[in-house]
């Protein structure tokens, strides 16, 4: 399973709340870079995941960031089974360990649950060797620090910080489960890069 972890764009520091703060243009341009390099990277390597789960902040940077997704996969061939859902639990003071459990549901939820019925509830096949190889992602359009923390336990088991996202950096996390420490990063796509 994959795990994307896209920071939204760059936003103005100036709004009646922080909830409300927008993306600047710049925001917006950069973070269009970073999508059209991810789905240049998923076209080249024919590694489009059959299943996306796409979890966004209700912050409207990052509200926006997810529009900004929203848009580019419709226009894609590749990103038919795509679903955007607003999640309270991933904002910039979302709890890691909180929100790892959550992913897990969802991983069962959308790798291990699919056979089971076909394999039978208990079998070992229907809800393992079928949820390994089973090609779904889950994508956090968020903020940091959060980010950031969550992206460095699923790669570290310490959790100890190695590296942050900036603003409209995108992160792919190879891993067989969500858990601290079972991740591997793949790649960190950046404006421009």
């Amino acid at each position: 399973m994959e795990i994307y972890l896209l920071r939204h764009g760059e936003a103005y520091s100036k709004a009646r709340t922080d909830e409300e703060r927008e993306l600047t243009p710049a925001g917006v341009a950069d973070t269009e870079s970073v999508i059209l390099q991810f789905l240049q990277r998923m076209a080249e390597r024919n590694s489009t995941p059959a299943k996306v789960r796409v979890l966004v902040s209700p912050l409207r940077r990052a509200q926006q960031t997810a529009a900004l997704v929203a848009k580019h996969f419709a226009e894609s061939s590749s990103f038919k089974q795509t679903v955007f859902e607003t999640c309270e639990l991933i904002t910039p003071a979302g709890q890691c360990e909180q929100v790892l459990e959550y992913l897990q549901s969802l991983f069962t939820a959308m790798v291990c649950r699919p056979n089971a019925i076909e394999e039978g509830e208990d079998s070992p096949r229907g809800l393992l060797h079928n949820g390994l190889s089973d090609n779904s992602a889950i994508m956090l359009v968020s903020h940091n620090p959060f980010l950031s923390e969550i992206m460095n336990m699923l790669v570290s088991e310490s959790g100890r910080m190695h590296r942050g996202l900036s603003t409209s950096e995108l992160a792919s996390i190879d891993c067989t489960i969500p858990a601290p420490g079972v991740g591997t990063l793949r790649y960190i796509l950046s404006p421009g890069g």
